[in-house]
């Protein structure tokens, strides 16, 4: 989950139990699990830096090299133009996978640039740099 976090978030677990006595066995199971869940959840925020242009170097070398062995050419290949079924072998998958976090880190890395960009801008403008925002 950390990954799906970014490293760090708030974590609420919710327990849903049955008032029907046809279904003691899943509220009880629910009870048990909720009760593990209460001891061994912990949650401490931390700070995550992220490299992002090596990063996506490393996902793109793992495209390139995944690619290499399935015979295939990875320039233009995105995550979703990659057909999986019940047959795909985990060197496809793999290559699904590789493909869909170089496009998640990049689509970061865009927002974490507008964000720089836009606060360098209202820096300027508010030290009467004459700089108007483009928001």
């Amino acid at each position: 989950m950390a990954h799906a976090f970014g490293g760090s978030g708030r974590l609420s677990v919710l327990a849903g139990v049955s008032p029907l006595a046809s279904r003691f066995e899943e509220s009880d199971a629910m009870c048990q699990l909720a009760a593990k869940m209460h001891k061994g959840v912990r949650c401490r925020p931390c700070a995550v830096a992220t490299h992002y242009a090596s990063e996506v170097a490393a996902a793109d070398g793992d495209v390139v090299e995944l690619a290499a062995r399935l015979g295939l050419n990875p320039k233009g290949m995105t995550s979703a133009g990659v057909e999986l079924d019940m047959d795909s072998s985990d060197e496809l998958l793999a290559l699904r996978d590789a493909l869909a976090l170089g496009e998640e880190l990049r689509k970061e890395a865009q927002v974490w640039d507008d964000v720089l960009t836009k606060s360098e801008r209202v820096t300027l403008m508010l030290k009467g740099e004459g700089v108007r925002p483009i928001y």
